[in-house]
């Protein structure tokens, strides 16, 4: 009876466990920007813990290492070009591009999330 029950506990807290981990990732944001246009990304809306980015040159990427936190079906990448002049602020149209992670999985262990600038206002996303 006493291994009976040790049994159904530890299925019991297997399956809570997995259902609890479900939906939620940590590990690694990335940006990259493959465009010719050197970008600005100033926020990104939709993560429990927004990822800093900043300034991205053409070809260049920028990452951060994330807490556990809640995988969201989608976000909002506010973004703009960079200037000719060497300054952070924006001096024509700001973008606010929505990117669906519906049909993405989310990153499990090391595995980190891409998102790529190709160039106006596509952004393609992916987990490696």
């Amino acid at each position: 009876m006493m291994l009976k029950l040790t049994k159904s506990a530890i299925t019991f807290s297997l399956v809570v466990i997995l259902l609890c981990a479900c939906g939620r990732f940590n590990g690694d944001i990335r940006f990259k920007n493959i465009s010719q246009q050197d970008i600005v990304v100033g926020n990104v809306h939709g993560f429990s813990h927004e990822p800093p980015v900043g300034y991205l040159i053409s070809n260049s990427s920028a990452e951060s290492s994330m807490a556990s936190m809640e995988f969201p079906e989608e976000i909002i990448i506010e973004w703009w070009h960079m200037p000719k002049e060497d300054k952070y602020e924006s001096d024509g149209d700001i973008f606010n591009t929505k990117v669906s992670l519906k049909n993405i999985k989310p990153p499990y262990g090391r595995e980190e999330i891409i998102f790529t600038f190709i160039n106006q206002e596509e952004w393609v996303v992916e987990v490696k």
